[in-house]
């Protein structure tokens, strides 16, 4: 069953999204990644609020859902734990005295703060915290806004959005796209899970981006409302990019954006010192070329020096003038990598080897960081 539950014009919530103290989001990406057309994340399956004006912390929670994922590899919140959790954030829990607003809704700040403080519930009880929260600023709708807003998403994952809420968004068709706003029925929050850019063209007066890029936004309404992901998740809805300026949608304006950041409670293990010998010995396959640069597009696959075993998922962002000194075989090359801090050598497949050209010192500049699907070590790759 629908319900708000953002209460954007409390003084409160007013101050909140105004505080100089604010960190700027644009801190967490300092160095872009290459953009692909289509980025939407696995926030699980999708909550509902159940009439009750708890969006503030249902969106926590489902953002904290995608978190966990990769972290421990299962979907660890539900419905219950999150009304478990969204009581805990009303009245009290620990050393949280509760939001102190006497009604249902909330201010995003407060429920960051809480889930920095205190952690939010799982469906175990076992409680799951941030380290820190961002806030989008700027002028929405600029590029710098749209910009930041992407990379934050490649780089970090789902943020939560909240805006005001038009009369004629209480349902969503099964294709995802809204009508255009009409009238205004409260406040509303939200998960921005990924991006579309190639989306379908149309005017802006249906609903429809006229450039095709929209924002894929995540539900807690239950799984009826929009559109079932990839992931077989309901809850998905579309907003084209042009909606967050001024002017287009003023029953839709965005009022604030929130990137939280994970606390890590899974590190990765120190790995075991390996007992010598340690030798590995690679086949140099003499007909191809030796110590070039190549480009890795996206989707490339990177396995172990025996070639078959994987180290990771697919590279999500593509990759400029990696070094390749050698290849193994007449359909693999071997190219050096910097995983988990490590400099490592590393097998791809010779037909993602892109742009091949003779390696020079010049090629190497800096290095990138880009987060992979498993989120569990960063992925630096020397350019």
């Amino acid at each position: 069953m629908p319900s708000l539950g953002y209460l954007i014009d409390h003084p409160e919530a007013i101050r909140a999204r105004n505080d100089s103290r604010n960190w700027s989001m644009a801190l967490l990406v300092p160095t872009a990644v290459e953009v692909p057309d289509l980025l939407d994340l696995d926030l699980g399956p999708t909550l509902d609020q159940d009439g009750v004006g708890a969006c503030v912390y249902f969106t926590a929670a489902e953002i904290k859902m995608g978190h966990e994922r990769i972290d421990a590899g299962s979907y660890l919140y539900d419905d219950a734990s999150a009304f478990t959790g969204y009581n805990q954030f009303k009245h009290g829990y620990g050393q949280w005295p509760g939001d102190g607003i006497d009604s249902e809704g909330s201010i995003p700040l407060y429920v960051w703060q809480f889930a920095k403080q205190e952690g939010l519930p799982d469906k175990t009880g076992k409680r799951h915290f941030i380290t820190a929260y961002y806030q989008l600023q700027g002028e929405p709708g600029s590029p710098e806004w749209i910009d930041t807003r992407i990379q934050t998403l490649l780089q970090w994952g789902a943020v939560s959005v909240a805006s005001a809420w038009p009369n004629n968004f209480w349902n969503c068709p099964p294709d995802g796209f809204l009508p255009t706003p009409v009238g205004n029925a409260g406040a509303h929050m939200w998960a921005n899970k990924g991006f579309w850019l190639k989306g379908p063209i149309g005017p802006i007066s249906t609903g429809k981006s006229p450039t095709g890029r929209y924002w894929i936004y995540r539900q807690s309404w239950g799984s009826l409302y929009g559109k079932v992901d990839q992931y077989g998740h309901g809850g998905t809805w579309y907003i084209p990019f042009e909606a967050d300026g001024s002017g287009y949608y003023p029953y839709f304006q965005v009022a604030e954006i929130w990137k939280t950041i994970d606390k890590d409670e899974y590190p990765n293990p120190v790995p075991p010192p390996t007992p010598e010998p340690d030798v590995t010995t690679l086949p140099i396959y003499n007909a191809a070329p030796f110590d070039q640069a190549v480009d890795l597009p996206i989707g490339t696959k990177v396995f172990k020096t025996d070639g078959v075993t994987p180290i990771r998922s697919p590279l999500t962002s593509a990759l400029k003038a990696v070094r390749s000194p050698f290849a193994t075989s007449s359909t693999q090359r071997l190219v050096r990598l910097t995983i988990g801090g490590v400099l490592q050598a590393v097998i791809v497949a010779t037909t993602d080897c892109q742009n091949m050209r003779p390696f020079a010192p010049s090629d190497t500049k800096h290095k990138v960081t880009i987060d992979v699907d498993d989120g569990r070590l960063p992925l630096v790759i020397e350019v």
